[in-house]
């Protein structure tokens, strides 16, 4: 009997023979399917068709889950044909080379791309022999990749695995080399759920089987590129051929235009010849020595030589000596330099010795070889020319003196930008610029707020609308601030679509016509005045007279009645109050009454304001004096200048009073006077801190009979002052404080 030990002694012995058997039947069925696999990829035309059918045989011979080829293309190794991978992984799985976010292709530090993964690999030649999953040959291959992927890690592997296969399933993964030699085309790729499902002879089967396909595409890569260069070649020959066939033509086609080319040239030279000696410019050819060696009639006749006597001359003996140096810099700094000079002026010496002005342009002559032989250049005669320029200048001048010493200012303006873009002389000075200040402003710069905000609104349009302006007043501002009206009158200049682009403005000064306008309406109304003051003066005297008597008398006959002597002390002011007023009409209508002599402003001012001042104490109003100590005498009447400032000062003190804020504050209860010299005139300035001046009333105020006083008054004060002023000539005016009260500004010249 057997004992326990012999019987598994037996039992290991009957496996070894069944593996055994395994093995060489696993042997026959690889030896068949090599077979096989040489025989298709040996005998099939169709290299897509071999490799399927290889794959084919691979996959029903071993019963494997799926089997790929992945073959070089461009810098990738994509799946050529797979057979039993689902469509996902393949589309995922398709492309080995890692890209970036915008997908360009990674690359290592050779410049390489990086192919990823075991397959990467194994096609990059990434294997280590010491590492059991990878073998000499370089393939790689593994019966549990969960096993293997949990018991290494990527730098064991060599790289960063997707782990796509394990992640699908399959445990058992083998990847194959496809081998030329040292160059690696691509792999097999062979993959199954199961574990186990390679050995170490089946591995190396497999990797017989990638040589054989790695021989098969390189003989196929071969023969493709045989075949498209033999195509290239019989391509060549024939476009070679063609070339050849039409050389022979184009040569027997030569010959013949060759023949009519030479009867063409012929009949080309009489036509230049006799081109060139009919042309209106001069043409000359000198050689390197100046020497003129041909020339037309045209040529000769700018200079007065004939043919035969300027081919005895040089380029100098017609050239006046200022120009030498001039022309000699010419030739060297542009014809020789290159080729050609500008378009330049100079002077010919005439047979006769006169100078004519010209304008040419040289160019270098060479031969064949490049080398400079001569010279030659065209030449046009500008006298006529130069005698035209001449007068085109002084009939600009002419014009241009015209234009500027124009009595009237003219202006020209950009009419879609309002820019001034040329102005004469005149204008400049009349508004105390020069000329350059003014080109270039915009012209509503130069026109009064009033007046420029016109322009834009109804001027400007109208201009568009009509093409033309005329007399419109307006008033412009001179550089010093002050005012000057003017007459416009404006036409368009159009371009030759009809578009207006310019307009060509004219502005008269009107200031002294109107100032004179304005002393005529004031003379005549102060003539009516007068003559009608008079009237009245004479009609009120004769009654004031007996009035006067009688008070006198019936104050002495009542001096004990102090009740009524104060009544009639009442009438009698009442009385010199209206003698005063005629005697305020009457002088409206006198001449002169007080020579002018020299006279301070100052001491007038001050002279004045001692004669109200217990009005001034009474209305608890306080006086401010800024009485510049510069101030020079000049020729016034001080009497008359007394007038006015008492007049003036007299209307302040009512404005205050009536506001109804005397006395309150002091800043609420002043007068200001202040004096100045401002360039050659004398600056009063009176203000108050009343109750100012009605708007509306503003443009009137200087006119007689003009008044808004409370107590008595037939509004002549203003008036008489203006009129004053006038004969002192000089100006005044009036406006209202931004805080209250008003002002009244007096202008008189020193002079």
């Amino acid at each position: 009997m057997l004992n326990h030990s012999s019987c598994e002694d037996l039992e290991k012995k009957i496996q070894k023979l069944e593996q055994i058997e395994f093995e060489s039947q696993q042997e026959k069925k690889r030896n068949s399917l090599g077979i096989k696999i040489l025989h298709i990829i040996n005998g099939s035309e169709e290299w897509s068709d071999c490799i399927e059918q290889v794959l084919s045989e691979i996959k029903q011979l071993t019963d494997f889950d799926a089997v790929a080829i992945r073959l070089h293309e461009g810098e990738d190794f994509p799946y050529y044909v797979t057979q039993g991978f689902p469509e996902d992984f393949v589309e995922a799985e398709r492309f080995l080379c890692s890209r970036d976010k915008k997908g360009n292709i990674i690359r290592d530090a050779k410049g390489d791309p990086y192919v990823e993964c075991m397959c990467g690999n194994v096609i990059c030649g990434r294997t280590n022999p010491d590492m059991s999953f990878f073998t000499e040959c370089g393939s790689f291959w593994s019966n549990h990749t969960s096993k293997l992927l949990a018991e290494t890690s990527d730098e064991d592997r060599q790289t960063r695995t997707r782990n796509r296969c394990n992640s699908e399933g399959y445990e058992s993964v083998a990847l194959f080399p496809l081998r030329v030699g040292d160059e690696i085309l691509g792999l097999l790729q062979i993959n199954d759920m199961r574990t186990n499902q390679f050995t170490e002879h089946s591995v190396k089967f497999f990797e017989d089987i990638g040589i054989h396909i790695g021989l098969a595409f390189s003989r196929k890569q071969i023969k493709d590129a045989l075949h498209k260069s033999h195509a290239e070649l019989e391509t060549k020959v024939e476009e070679r051929t063609l070339e050849l066939i039409n050389t022979n033509r184009a040569l027997f086609n030569e010959v013949a235009v060759r023949k009519k080319a030479q009867e063409s040239l012929q009949e080309s030279e009489e036509k230049y010849r006799e081109l060139y000696e009919c042309m209106r410019e001069g043409f000359g050819v000198s050689d390197l020595n100046a020497r003129i060696i041909e020339v037309n009639r045209a040529f000769a006749d700018i200079v007065g030589y004939s043919e035969e006597e300027l081919y005895e001359l040089s380029y100098s003996d017609i050239t006046p000596k200022k120009w030498h140096s001039i022309e000699e810099h010419i030739i060297r700094e542009q014809v020789f330099k290159r080729g050609f000079s500008d378009l330049y002026v100079k002077e010919y010496l005439r047979k006769d010795g006169s100078a004519v002005p010209v304008e040419l342009r040289a160019t270098l002559i060479t031969d064949d070889a490049g080398t400079p032989t001569g010279v030659w250049v065209i030449v046009r005669d500008i006298s006529e020319h130069k005698k035209s320029e001449e007068a085109l200048k002084q009939s600009e001048k002419k014009y241009k003196d015209l234009y500027n010493n124009a009595n009237d200012m003219l202006v020209s303006i950009d009419a879609q930008t309002g820019v001034i873009t040329d102005c004469n002389e005149t204008l400049a000075a009349r508004l105390g610029y020069a000329q350059h200040e003014v080109i270039s402003r915009s012209v509503f710069d130069m026109y009064a707020p009033g007046s420029a905000e016109y322009v834009k609104k109804k001027i400007f349009p109208l201009f568009f609308e009509t093409g033309t302006i005329k007399d419109v007043e307006l008033q412009l501002l001179h550089k010093n601030g002050s005012l000057v009206d003017v007459n416009l009158n404006a036409s368009a200049v159009r371009n030759e679509k009809g578009d207006i682009v310019f307009s060509s403005s004219t502005w008269r000064d009107i200031t002294e016509t109107k100032l004179l306008q304005e002393r005529l309406y004031r003379s005549e109304r102060l003539a009516t005045v007068g003559m009608l003051a008079t009237s009245v003066a004479h009609e009120i005297n004769s009654p004031l007279q007996g009035i006067t008597s009688l008070l006198g008398l019936m104050k002495s006959s009542y001096s004990n009645d102090t009740e009524l002597i104060d009544e009639i002390s009442l009438l009698e002011d009442g009385y010199r109050r209206v003698k005063d007023t005629v005697k305020s009409l009457l002088d409206l209508n006198r001449p002169e009454k007080e020579q002018h002599q020299p006279a301070n402003i100052n001491d007038i001012i001050v002279e004045t304001l001692s004669l109200i001042r217990v009005l001034l104490k009474k209305s608890k109003i306080d006086v401010e004096l800024n009485l510049s100590p510069d101030i020079p005498s000049i020729m016034a009447s001080p009497q008359q200048l007394s007038h006015v400032f008492l007049n003036l000062f007299n209307n302040a003190i009512e404005s205050i009073v009536d506001s109804g804020r005397p006395g309150d504050m002091v800043d609420n209860s002043k007068i200001q006077i202040d004096t100045k010299v401002q360039k050659k005139n004398l600056i009063i300035k009176i203000s108050d801190t009343g109750s100012g001046i009605i708007e509306n009333d503003m443009g009137i105020i200087f006119d007689p009979y003009y008044t808004r006083k409370k107590t008595m008054g037939i509004g002549v004060g203003l008036f008489i002052c203006h009129g004053i002023i006038e004969e002192h000539n000089g100006h005044i005016e009036a406006e209202n404080l931004p805080d209250g009260g008003a002002v009244f500004t007096i202008t008189v010249p020193i002079e």
